[in-house]
């Protein structure tokens, strides 16, 4: 009985290890390749839901620096490369890592 108890939970440990590099896998694959696709869920549920979106291939409007004599947060950026940048990318990059 303790025999078989220890191989399920040495199994167990195993799968978890599994799953645990499967999720990984995908993180990385999601922040290299499926910006758009997750770009454009967001863009079919907010039409969806009639929410606003921005136009993504506008320029986004300067953000206030928090310190003073920095540049404004955004400047020259399209919403997309800022969404993708400073919001998407963080985020994927921030689950990879735990």
């Amino acid at each position: 009985m303790l025999s078989e108890a220890l191989q399920r939970k040495d199994q167990d440990i195993i799968n978890a290890t599994i799953l645990i590099r499967n999720v990984k896998d995908e993180l990385a694959l999601l922040e290299e390749q499926r910006w758009a696709g997750v770009l454009a869920d967001n863009i079919c549920f907010c039409e969806q839901h009639h929410l606003p979106f921005p136009v993504m291939a506008e320029l986004r409007a300067p953000v206030l620096p928090r310190l003073r004599g920095r540049p404004p947060l955004a400047h020259g950026r399209t919403n997309e490369e800022y969404y993708m940048d400073a919001v998407f990318l963080p985020v994927v990059r921030q689950l990879r890592e735990e």
